[in-house]
């Protein structure tokens, strides 16, 4: 018998000893009960002891955590915002109640369908260097780490669901972690430790949300015959007055099936303006059990970013499709040429459909996969409208020039350019009338300059020292368009999609924006210069008469020498 058990035995045979005399002595069935009711309290109180005492001895065996917060400290969520997980208190010593979901990632404490923010603050750091699993409402203890981005994606146990049923997941050590936001703050945007902070996993780590702007998803299967749509790629002449809303697939529900899973997830993805595919995407998520097909099903073991472009062949809106995705690689640590894009949109053929190909390793339309495809990792990227580079009241957006090098690096463009005040380049961006898409057969557009080539001469007469020229971009390749902006020093240009080239400007560089009469003045492109840090100026016209048919705006060749003038003293001020 062990020294705990026979204390434990000494002190009930005291108890019986101590009331032993007035049970034999008293007739009555009073006293009896009465003194039977003590001795079940006191056995009570030993018990509770005892048991304290054994707990507090398990757990001085356990390794010291390193931050010194003690492991007796207890860690409860916050049950308001969900009714379904019943479970009261987790310490690192034992747990009353298995969660419906448990893990650890990266030292923050998860239970599925509550979000970190809505979790008591101290969970981070409350669990030592073990991992802790609940395996049927069991815990475990075993040295790996629990969370996304961790599985060992040939475990035959996992593709089988073996151990890792109703969301119990348990990875392996193996593949790197997240960003460790706290430990190396100056490659963790503050954005992303927003982001970190945000997450909810909702099917264990097979689906995880964060901040309802995007989603990580694994080992989740897409079944192509439940987006019903139009194929999408086809030539524009092709589809000409096509309504835009044949262009986005309804979706049924299994579209998306997710294994492992103990309830189907639900989650409120923000929308722009009442648009947004992702609500559309959660909403078709299957949970069965059973995968669907296994024996027809392609594997796709890339890190895959599933995107839905809305204004496809719009220079801006695209850059903040691109945007958004250059962050997930970041935020997840991924390389371009590990990722692949799948294009889940049914618009026809683009002029900037090809950059995806570039700035990543792969890039698939919906209509060109099989027709069950399962993902080992895919995200959902953030709708671009929902974009930072789309919030024009941020002071900053995370990683702009690192964006920026990124891009001009995967055309194989020169990211500097040797400044030389006494000879700036000069680039005009000139809007024509051009076909973009099937709801512009006529490809009229808006915010045209009237005399483009009186422009051009006074200019060139007044700085006759200045390489100065006028481009319609759209008929230039685009790796021609970034080697000519990335030399610019002065852009100049029509409010409109083109002046996105600011984002390649040099550092030194400047921006003068132009706006007609008939439009407001609107701050795209005067944030792009603010975040890049770089010079913005912008005239306005107010005369009437120097608006024209079909949209011409004539400018006086004294305002853009005044505006020029003016550019070149800035930046020979900051950089000469």
């Amino acid at each position: 018998m062990s020294t705990k058990e026979s204390s434990l035995s000494t002190k009930i045979h005291q108890i019986f000893r101590r009331y032993k005399v007035a049970i034999l002595q008293s007739c009555s069935p009073i006293p009896v009960l009465m003194v039977g009711l003590m001795l079940l309290f006191n056995l009570f109180v030993i018990s509770n002891i005892s048991h304290d005492s054994w707990s507090a001895q398990r757990k001085s065996h356990l390794p010291t955590h390193k931050t010194g917060i003690s492991q007796h400290q207890t860690w409860k969520p916050n049950m308001q915002d969900d009714k379904d997980i019943k479970t009261n208190v987790f310490s690192a010593g034992r747990a009353n109640k298995a969660p419906s979901f448990f893990t650890k990632i990266n030292n923050l404490v998860l239970v599925e369908g509550l979000s970190v923010e809505n979790q008591d603050r101290h969970i981070e750091n409350r669990v030592n260097a073990q991992s802790i699993v609940y395996n049927n409402g069991k815990m475990a203890r075993k040295h790996r780490i629990i969370g996304p981005n961790y599985y060992d994606y040939d475990d035959p146990d996992l593709e089988q669901g073996a151990g890792n049923r109703q969301g119990e997941i348990e990875s392996s050590s193996k593949g790197q972690a997240w960003l460790k936001c706290k430990e190396n703050p100056n490659i963790c945007p503050q954005e992303f430790q927003k982001w970190y902070k945000s997450m909810t996993p909702l099917c264990g780590v097979n689906f995880i949300a964060f901040d309802r702007n995007f989603a990580l998803c694994q080992n989740i299967t897409l079944n192509r015959q439940k987006a019903i749509g139009q194929k999408g790629g086809e030539s524009i002449t092709e589809v000409l007055n096509q309504k835009e809303a044949v262009e986005f697939y309804k979706y049924k529900f299994g579209f998306y099936h997710v294994r492992n899973c103990q309830k189907t997830p639900k989650y409120v993805f923000t929308k722009y303006h009442g648009k947004g595919h992702l609500k559309d995407w959660i909403e078709s998520v299957s949970i069965k059990k059973n995968h669907p097909n296994p024996q027809l099903t392609t594997v796709n073991k890339n890190f895959t970013i599933a995107v839905t472009r809305y204004e496809y062949v719009n220079w801006y809106h695209s850059m903040t499709d691109f945007y958004n995705a250059f962050l997930m690689m970041k935020f997840f640590r991924k390389q371009p040429d590990e990722i692949s894009v799948l294009l889940i949109d049914a618009h026809p053929q683009g002029n900037l459909d090809e950059v995806w190909v570039t700035l990543f390793g792969n890039s698939k339309r919906l209509s060109e996969t099989d027709r069950l495809v399962t993902y080992r990792e895919m995200v959902w990227n953030p709708m671009g409208y929902n974009s930072m580079m789309n919030q024009h009241v941020r002071k900053t957006i995370p990683l702009i020039d690192e964006f920026r090098e990124f891009f001009l690096q995967r055309y194989h463009v020169s990211t500097s350019k040797n400044l030389n005040c006494d000879k700036l380049d000069v680039l005009f961006i000139w809007r024509h009338d051009y076909v973009a898409h099937p709801r512009n057969p006529s490809g009229s557009i808006l915010r045209k300059i009237y005399n483009e080539d009186e422009i051009i001469s006074a200019v060139k007469s007044e700085f006759p020292a200045f390489n100065v020229q006028g481009i319609q971009m759209d008929q230039l390749k685009l790796k021609d368009q970034l080697e000519l902006v990335a030399k610019t020093d002065i852009l100049v240009g029509m409010h409109g999609a083109g002046l996105t080239h600011t984002l390649f400007l040099p550092k030194h560089g400047g921006l003068i924006e132009i706006f007609p009469q008939y439009s407001n003045v609107m701050g795209h492109f005067r944030s792009l210069s603010n975040w890049r840090g770089i010079h913005y100026a912008f005239w306005k016209n107010s005369d009437v008469t120097l608006e024209h048919r079909n949209h011409f705006t004539e400018i006086p060749t004294a305002v853009v020498i005044k505006q020029i003038q003016d550019m070149a003293k800035r930046i020979a001020t900051n950089s000469c």
